[in-house]
Order: structure tokens, then sequence, then C-alpha cells
């Protein structure tokens, strides 16, 4: 015995009204759950129109220069920080035979880390109980009550007796004044970086600075500078 399978076009046509959100716009997708570099949270807040700030007279090619100066920078601050002091100029200047493009600045880029690297005021950052390029990550409760995951490194990372000191490498031309306020989201990764030090270390004070490269200049950021700038956050 053998059923017959009806036709398609057969079977009664039933009118089901679609839900209300396919004619709505889809909400923008969530960031806490995907990890950010501290510095990379205003970029991400930003939506897709809105451009980034940019110096007037700054073109894509010099933007492009000046981030390869700062990775270079950073670099050389990381490895030539263990050794003697008459090593610095011949180990700098074998390094950046890598980047033969950026010859012009060789000796400019030489002369800025070995005076910071020889800066008295700075050998806390660069003795035997500091670290460089130290990796962090975890959930970072935001004001508007998102728990966002972040991972990064900390340019320098120095364990004191009583406290914990963060610094972070600034590699522009133009260092602010002494009295200039900080950047917000200078202040804002910052603050990031304190928090998740804080959550592994609930123990100790968690200090923080800025080592703008150029000049050398060093600045403490108080933690009446980083709440500022973090009660900023919409």
């Amino acid at each position: 015995m053998t059923s017959e399978v009806p036709n398609a076009e057969d079977l009664p046509t039933t009118h089901v009204p679609l839900p209300s959100w396919v004619n709505q716009a889809a909400k923008r997708e969530s960031i806490s759950n995907l990890p950010l570099g501290p510095s990379d949270y205003f970029h991400q807040r930003r939506e897709p129109r809105d451009p980034l700030p940019k110096r007037s007279d700054e073109s894509p090619t010099q933007d492009i220069t000046a981030r390869q100066r700062g990775t270079i920078i950073h670099l050389l601050l990381e490895g030539l920080a263990g050794l003697e002091a008459e090593y610095y100029a011949t180990t700098a200047r074998q390094f950046l035979m890598h980047y033969p493009d950026m010859e012009v600045e060789h000796e400019q880029i030489i002369s800025e880390v070995i005076k910071l690297l020889e800066n008295p005021d700075l050998q806390m950052l660069f003795g035997p109980h500091s670290r460089a390029e130290v990796p962090i990550g975890g959930r970072v409760l935001m004001p508007g009550g998102d728990q966002q995951l972040f991972s990064g490194r900390i340019d320098r990372y120095v364990e004191l007796p009583e406290a914990i000191l963060i610094a972070d490498y600034k590699t522009t031309r133009h260092p602010p004044t002494p009295d200039d306020p900080i950047e917000t989201d200078i202040a804002v990764q910052l603050e990031i970086y304190r928090k998740l030090v804080t959550a592994a270390c609930p123990d100790k004070e968690v200090r923080c600075a800025i080592v703008w490269t150029t000049g050398p200049y060093y600045r403490a950021v108080t933690s009446e500078e980083l709440e500022a700038a973090w009660n900023k956050i919409n």
C-alpha cells in the first residue's frame, strides 16, 4: 500500500507575520568579548565614520614612519637595558642595520635611546627589579557596566618594596610641557593597566608614569588624574 505525497502547489498557503526585528537595524556588536589592547580602546569605540585624530600636517606616510620609529625605540630600550653602557651604541647600530629605510634617523634614534638609558633619574626603570614588555590581561569593569576583556604588554614594570610602578613609553617628537594635562586616552590606557595589575597584586599600590623618549621626559601620573579621565568615559 502506498500513500500519495501532495504537490507543494496543492498545499494551503499560510501567511505568517514577520517578527518586528526584521525591519530594525542590527545592534552594534558588543566588543566586551573581543580582547583589546588598552591603547586600542578608544579606537574601537569610534564609529566607522569618525576619523582618527591626526595633526593637519601629518600624511599617511609620516604616520607609518612614526609607528615604525616607535617600534624600533621600544625594541632598543628592551634589548639594551641589560648591557653595559659601553656597548649601547655598537649594539644599537648593528640592530638598526635591519632597518635601512630608516637610515636617516639612525643616529637620532641611538642618541635618544642612550640619553634615556643613562638618565640618572630613570635608573629605577632599568634596574634589577624591572622587567620589559610584561604581558597582562583580564576583564575590567568599565564605567558603562561592560566587563571588557583586555590583553596587552606593559613597557616597563618595576616591583618596589612598597609598590609596583608601571611606565609607558611615548615616542612622539613633541612631548607636552609640565603644565599640559595628560591626554584622556593616554590616562585611560594607564588606568586600565593599573586596574589589571591591582587585580593581580591587590596587596600593593600601583603607580603609573609616562616616559616621552624625546627629551627624555618622565612624568608620574597621579591617581586623581587617572580617575578623572576614567570618569569621562561614556
